[in-house]
């Protein structure tokens, strides 16, 4: 039984759960609600909902072994046979799932057999808290979503790097990291509508914020969003604030005018400018622009309205 007090079938199909509601709303209701409600996924996944969590790995100490596919297992015998006659090192890599005590202990098995033949093997079920893999939040039940490509692939690449001496041999390699990098950066904001979310990811990431503050209406908030934004600088007994935030530093400034990596960004009479060119006009009272250092990218641009919850509005 996958949830309690709920159909499993329906929780895994969509259509079986919002078949009324689909009669009920019109298509521009639901691509709202899809838009604020898309995780951040870069593909479709079933719709396990989050009673499924929180998941435990508790298997890290559980030494049994069972029997994998012979099939599958002879091949994996040949291939490292064929890759030794050409001295090429074979690395076993398994990404973090919802790992079940059966998958678990077929792994020790292949485990076993890769400190054997000292084959190199990276079990990320086993170190998940290494790389601060979180369950709840980094994955769904099979696959990582963005954020948790980045731990894996991050703890994957230094690996490879410092084991193997691997260099690249494209002169280009280190733009197109940080293309890729700020890309990862752009999928992980702009499908993130937790207020909350987006400001930890502020401070977890090599960003810089830049923070527009005209008071135009009564601000509602609780205690614990209150304190989050203050950690940014912002004071709202003020009514106008334009503040520059980068790895918890924090700039009060009279206008907002800076260079990063080549690209210029200014508020100027509440619009935005990027490269000299008009982006948009603010229309509420708090605004964040969060560019990626690496590349001087704009990765996020939105406001926050305050009105009977918290509202991120992108424009």
């Amino acid at each position: 039984k996958l949830i309690e007090d709920e159909n499993p079938l329906e929780n895994m199909l969509d259509i079986l759960t919002y078949n009324n509601k689909l009669k009920e709303i019109n298509p521009s209701e639901y691509d709202k609600y899809l838009r604020i409600n898309k995780n951040t996924s870069f593909g479709y996944t079933l719709n396990y909902t989050k009673q499924l969590i929180p998941y435990l790995n508790n298997f890290e100490h559980n030494d049994a072994k069972l029997a994998v596919d012979e099939t599958r297992f002879n091949y994996l015998i040949r291939i490292n046979d064929l890759l030794k006659e050409s001295n090429i090192p074979l690395l076993l890599v398994k990404t973090p799932y919802y790992i079940d005590e059966v998958d678990y202990q077929m792994f020790n098995t292949i485990w076993e057999y890769a400190q054997d033949n000292s084959i190199d093997a990276i079990d990320f079920n086993k170190i998940s808290n290494e790389i601060g893999f979180d369950y709840n939040s980094d994955c769904d039940y099979w696959h990582t979503n963005v954020t948790g490509s980045m731990k894996v692939t991050n703890y994957l690449a230094k690996f490879i790097k410092n084991e193997y001496e691997i260099k690249p041999i494209n002169s280009n390699y280190d733009q197109a990291y940080l293309d890729l990098y700020a890309k990862s950066l752009y999928a992980i904001f702009s499908r993130t509508y937790d207020i909350n979310k987006l400001l930890e990811y502020m401070k977890q990431y090599d960003v810089t914020v830049l923070i527009d503050y005209n008071k135009k209406s009564a601000i509602y908030m609780d205690q614990s969003l209150y304190e989050l934004l203050t950690s940014f600088g912002l004071d709202f007994s003020l009514t106008k604030q334009n503040i520059i935030y980068t790895n918890e530093e924090i700039s009060n400034v009279n206008e907002v005018r800076v260079n990063i990596n080549n690209h210029k960004y200014e508020f100027i009479d509440e619009n935005l400018w990027i490269d000299d060119k008009w982006i948009d006009t603010q229309g509420s009272s708090l605004r964040f622009v969060v560019i990626d250092n690496g590349t001087g990218y704009p990765v996020d641009n939105f406001e926050i309205e305050f009105l009977d919850q918290i509202y991120v509005n992108r424009k």
